[in-house]
């Protein structure tokens, strides 16, 4: 979490431990969430430039629904979803 002090000038940062939680995700960059915020509302802009989307990726996909039956008697619908090839 970043804290700006206009008085002395400088800027305060908190140091992130790495552990098996944080080690492969965003986390490691990220104090908490608040400070994940508030880079992202100050930054959003910039990182959409880096590679810009003006059009949605669409991918194909297929659905197949199922009607099955449960433990307990009552018939229920299983949905899966596929890729389509």
């Amino acid at each position: 979490m970043m804290l700006y002090l206009k008085q002395r000038m400088f800027l305060r940062t908190r140091k992130i431990n790495k552990n098996g939680y944080n080690q492969n995700t965003f986390w490691k960059y990220f104090c908490s969430q608040g400070c994940m915020h508030d880079f992202m509302n100050s930054n959003a802009d910039q990182v959409v430039a880096i590679a810009p989307r003006p059009t949605p990726l669409e991918t194909p996909i297929e659905v197949s629904k199922e009607e099955r039956e449960g433990w307990n008697g009552r018939t229920y619908i299983e949905t899966q979803i596929t890729e389509r090839t």
